[in-house]
């Protein structure tokens, strides 16, 4: 019984060493009306959350006008085309598809304002995504 654990053991270390690392980073933000939006006989059950303005917050982060700047700043078309496009530089709608299918993760958490942002940059660079 010891000798099967140990290959049991031995097994999964070694399978574990030859898998592509995958990195996970998130930030957590908190989104809330500004006070002029507050109606003033409109019944508020919870002030901090709606969750009409959460989606809208939600597409907002993913859409054309924030993602278009962040490529742009972060030189994203020219890295992703390294590792997908023998080093030629992505067009930015590419990057955007790749971004949105493959690397970026935008949710909000159940009953509260808090939308919570995860990248995997190492999906892309493990290769099993690749195009």
């Amino acid at each position: 019984m010891l000798l099967i654990a140990g290959l049991v053991v031995l097994t999964t270390l070694a399978i574990t060493a030859l898998l592509p690392r995958w990195y996970l980073s998130t930030a957590e933000i908190r989104v809330e009306k500004p006070e002029g939006e507050v109606k003033l006989f409109q019944a508020q059950s919870n002030p901090y959350y709606d969750p009409y303005f959460i989606q809208d917050q939600l597409n907002t982060i993913q859409s054309d006008v924030v993602l278009k700047p962040v490529i742009e700043h972060l030189g994203l078309n020219e890295a992703l085309g390294r590792q997908l496009n023998n080093g030629e530089p992505l067009s930015t709608s590419l990057t955007q598809r790749v971004l949105l299918e493959k690397m970026l993760r935008v949710e909000s958490r159940r009953s509260s304002s808090i939308i919570e942002i995860g990248s995997l940059p190492g999906v892309v660079a493990g290769g099993p995504h690749r195009q």
